[in-house]
């Protein structure tokens, strides 16, 4: 039987094989995708390359290439134990490498470009070193381009010198709680040389300050820290960065008061999460002027609705250094006490002068908020250039109503995405009716809690796909009543994106 023409392409033969790559957190295991891939590789000689590149290009652990060598083997260790978690035993090399097994082993090497050391993995570090001598003191793994480490003792060693290359480009660390600052930091101080094309850079540990060698990587693009004490001194050198154009910031301790830190002339996005007031110190030391989105996940010193105005309020006044500003995220996942049904309105007042925004992004957890109609009225006139609006809350005393999707689709022509805890409607939605509404173009309609509808639901339906006739509507929690079949619903265009789950 003759070979499919289009098998002799190699570009589509990858990109059939690249349908079997998986998300880590999706349902189908990784151990049956790779299974997969290399019964395709066994197939013919056209699937042989392609399905081998992509089953070794992102590996979890770099067991399934050094158990190619026979001289690897496990032995029991002496050394201490981290956790009960990890084996009471090590890997070594136990004699010499035939050529065979090493010509078989770096066919392999050259296909991987992602690789994560881990310290569950138990390997010892001479285990490393006598690969790159018996490799004649170049790289295994040369074509590497993302690496990621973990801390594997209680001090540093070279094993992480061994995977640094030009070619890399994304570089994750991940260091024990009682990491060593002065050790990590000339560790990091060294990486930049081998290394210089690296990109993105991840540090997650609780060191007592940021290395300032973090901005000595001259193509760094993103870089992202957890768990370390940041000042002026570690943060300035990041201000030198001149294509950096992402900054993530977590769970970090910052100083009350900052000074002045450089220009970050390139960065579009920045996302803090912080306690406190941290986070806007640093946002009124930073000097933002290309800065379009901006992501903030706080928790108040003091959890009351007092303290979230103040932080809006000290969000508003650091904004008003960011021209560029289009995308405003604020996420505070806990309820915060306060007085009864407090406006909504009140808590965003400082944030509507920006005028110019086109995703915003609220989310309060179960606090209540009064999110009225006429509240909801404010804040769509304020932000009239809205592509993507969401609200999280717990409405209390008042729900908004068919009147606040009216106050959308005529103040925001250009609404996208629309995301509301709740309706509620209990008047006779056929008034409404008897005034058909302007299309608009919205297309995603969703409610956390589901909608509460008291009359009339199967007319409300008719009258949302007259003003939104390409909605997909969409509720997270079905517990307030009896799903119900719309039969406007059923008789759409194929050719429209209609999805109306049911209304209460």
């Amino acid at each position: 039987m003759a070979t499919p023409r289009a098998f002799e392409i190699p570009e589509i033969i990858y990109l059939i094989f690249e349908q079997f790559t998986v998300p880590p957190l999706s349902c189908n295991p990784r151990s049956k995708r790779n299974k997969t891939l290399a019964r395709s590789a066994r197939v013919c000689k056209a699937f042989a390359e392609p399905a081998l590149d992509i089953l070794w290009r992102d590996l979890v652990s770099i067991q399934p290439l050094l158990q190619i060598l026979p001289t690897y083997t496990r032995i029991c260790s002496s050394e201490p134990i981290p956790t009960k978690l990890i084996p009471d035993d090590v890997w070594v090399m136990d004699g010499a490498i035939h050529v065979t097994d090493w010509e078989r082993f770096k066919t392999y090497a050259q296909r991987i470009r992602s690789i994560k050391l881990s310290q569950y993995d138990r390997i010892a570090a001479s285990v490393y070193t006598a690969l790159y001598r018996h490799n004649g003191e170049r790289l295994i793994l040369p074509l590497l381009r993302f690496f990621s480490w973990e801390q594997m003792s209680e001090t540093f060693n070279n094993t992480l010198e061994f995977f640094m290359s030009p070619e890399l480009r994304g570089l994750h660390l991940r260091l024990q709680r009682d990491a060593l600052t002065n050790e990590f930091e000339r560790l990091l101080s060294g990486l930049p040389p081998l290394a210089p094309n690296v990109a993105e850079l991840y540090i997650k540990g609780d060191i007592q300050r940021c290395p300032p060698s973090v901005g000595s990587f001259p193509r760094m693009r993103r870089v992202e820290i957890n768990f370390c004490r940041l000042n002026a001194e570690s943060l300035h050198p990041l201000s030198l960065l001149e294509n950096l154009t992402d900054i993530n910031i977590a769970e970090a301790r910052v100083q009350t008061i900052l000074p002045r830190i450089g220009q970050f002339s390139m960065l579009t996005c920045l996302q803090l999460r912080f306690d406190g007031f941290s986070g806007t110190s640093l946002l009124r030391a930073m000097t933002l002027p290309r800065l379009r989105s901006l992501v903030l996940d706080f928790i108040p010193e003091a959890p009351s609705l007092d303290r979230l105005r103040e932080i809006m309020t000290d969000v508003a006044e650091a904004c008003t250094k960011y021209p560029s500003l289009r995308s405003l995220s604020i996420r505070r996942k806990s309820s915060l006490s306060g007085r009864r049904g407090e406006s909504v309105l009140k808590i965003v007042q400082p944030l509507l002068e920006f005028c110019e925004l086109e995703e915003v992004n609220l989310q309060y957890g179960r606090t209540r908020m009064d999110i009225a109609d006429h509240n909801m009225r404010a804040i769509a006139r304020a932000w009239p250039h809205l592509t993507c609006f969401s609200l999280s809350c717990l409405p209390n005393p008042s729900a908004p109503t068919v009147g606040t999707l009216v106050a959308f689709s005529k103040s925001c022509p250009d609404l996208k995405h629309l995301t509301l805890p709740l309706m509620t409607h209990k008047h006779d939605i056929h008034e409404l009716l008897t005034s058909p509404p302007a299309p608009h173009g919205l297309r995603s309609l969703k409610f956390l809690w589901g909608p509460r509808l008291y009359q009339s639901p199967q007319a409300l339906a008719q009258y949302l796909l007259r003003m939104f006739p390409n909605i997909i509507l969409r509720y997270n929690k079905p517990v307030y009543g009896r799903l119900l079949d719309c039969p406007s619903t059923k008789d759409a265009s194929h050719d429209q994106n209609y999805l109306v789950d049911g209304m209460y």
